[in-house]
């Protein structure tokens, strides 16, 4: 490393002028590369669209951190979602470089943190609110363990939106109405929100689920520190999600609701509600409306997958998705608050919604013809929230940037690196709002790092 000397006679205007196009060159425009003729190009969404680009934080925040925020950068969505699996000091280097690189290129960030501790989990057995309250207190705020020779401090959400300035926008879990994803989850569902103690239990341990997941949001929102970020509440499978083998009645004494809530024709028999309706009922969500006379989140997160969609025909996205989150979620979030849809796309490596993608909206059996399919169902989409801005739909992030591996195949480009039609579909759709944010973003970047350099010429010449 070496340092430059300054002094009165060295020239300020022309070490800035260097300094200016030292930064420039780490500027290269952002090319989109164009449609093949065969894609019809849809509608520019009226509302912002991102990918979850987790699957890239290796090569993100590796040598080829600038590329890989290039390429991503290019595809012209101005969003990526990040989930934060670990926050030890070692793991959160690579998020510093990745999202340091994702800056540069004007791509912003939504993060989510769902329970990325090593140690200092919350008991999955645990009924009590006041208890998780608690836990969420000492620890999804502030971090867990000590900084010792056997301990390794894991930052808490405080911390985190403290070294990250730069996301502003932070998801809190993921899909607390389904099963799976901790390995301490294993008998448990919800995310460890919420305990399944009998075969079927979800009947009666998602309200208890939703009920803890209340707690988060609304201790997290009233107690963090950083009151400027914007909290999104974790991505509710489904507008109404449930199993086709359970069918709760929505009219209950602990949670009463108009007649036939639960009911979206052409899907009766996919009418559980796991998630909106418990979770703006729950006992913490509701005390917290009529203290601050609002909810604890700034926007709702959604996952709208509704795989049973064409249980009986077809139905296009444009239809189905607008409808649920019309009937299903506003009669229990008014308008003014935004929805993020931080999930949305189709897997060609799983049975459980590739019919879609082989059958609707035109019958194929080749991956071209399937490939074909998911960008029909992804331009539908865009045109049906288009059609509908008294949804308030924020932003929609599409399930996957890439595959990572032959397991899920629900990205825009497969695992060898070629652009699936949906890649083209995307960035025809995501280019003019995307693009155009992307280049504020830098040219706010790029005047912070210039003043940055004139504040340390001036503190070397006072």
């Amino acid at each position: 490393m070496f340092k430059i000397r300054f002094s009165s006679r060295f020239p300020l205007v022309l070490l800035l002028l260097f300094l200016l196009q030292v930064l420039v060159s780490g500027f290269s425009p952002l090319t989109t590369q164009a449609a093949p003729l065969a894609q019809a190009n849809p509608p520019a969404a009226s509302f912002q669209l991102g990918t979850d680009a987790t699957v890239m934080l290796d090569k993100l925040a590796g040598t080829e951190g600038a590329v890989a925020a290039r390429e991503i950068a290019a595809l012209g969505g101005g969003w990526v979602r990040l989930e934060f699996k670990a926050t030890d000091p070692t793991n959160l280097k690579r998020y510093d470089r990745a999202i340091h690189w994702l800056q540069v290129y004007g791509v912003q960030v939504m993060a989510v943190l769902v329970d990325p501790f090593a140690t200092c989990y919350s008991d999955i057995n645990e009924r009590d609110p006041a208890v998780f309250a608690q836990w969420v207190r000492d620890v999804y705020l502030k971090g867990c363990g000590q900084d010792s020779a056997n301990s390794v401090h894991q930052l808490g959400f405080n911390e985190l939106t403290a070294r990250y300035p730069y996301i502003q926008y932070w998801q809190l879990w993921n899909e607390p109405n389904v099963c799976g994803f901790l390995q301490s989850d294993l008998n448990a569902c919800g995310y460890g929100l919420w305990r399944r103690d009998t075969t079927g239990g979800e009947r009666v341990g998602v309200r208890y689920g939703m009920q803890k997941f209340g707690v988060l949001l609304a201790t997290v929102y009233a107690e963090r520190t950083n009151k400027q970020v914007k909290i999104v509440s974790g991505g509710i499978l489904s507008a109404y999600n449930c199993s086709p083998e359970y069918e709760t009645p929505c009219n209950t004494n602990d949670h009463p609701g108009p007649d036939n809530c639960y009911k979206l024709l052409p899907w009766e028999n996919y009418g559980c509600d796991a998630g909106v309706n418990l979770l703006i009922n729950s006992d913490a969500v509701q005390n917290f409306l009529k203290t601050y006379q609002r909810l604890p989140f700034d926007l709702l997160g959604l996952h709208p997958y509704q795989f049973a969609a064409w249980a009986n025909g077809y139905v296009p996205p444009a239809d189905y998705l607008t409808q649920d989150i019309q009937r299903n979620v506003r009669r229990f979030v008014g308008s003014a608050t935004p929805i993020l849809i931080s999930e949305w796309g189709f897997d060609l490596a799983t049975t459980t919604n590739q019919p879609a993608a082989c059958k609707y909206p035109v019958a194929a059996t080749t991956s071209q013809g399937w490939e074909q399919n998911i960008s029909s169902l992804m331009t539908s989409m865009i045109e049906g929230l288009n059609a509908h801005p008294d949804l308030n739909i924020s932003h929609v992030f599409w399930y996957n940037y890439a595959d990572q591996t032959a397991t899920i195949q629900a990205g825009l480009i497969d695992q060898g690196g070629r652009k699936r039609s949906s890649y083209y579909t995307f960035q025809a759709a995501a280019s003019r709002l995307g693009l155009a944010s992307q280049q504020q973003i830098r040219a706010n970047h790029l005047a912070g790092l210039i003043l940055t350099g004139i504040k340390l010429v001036q503190a070397k010449l006072a």
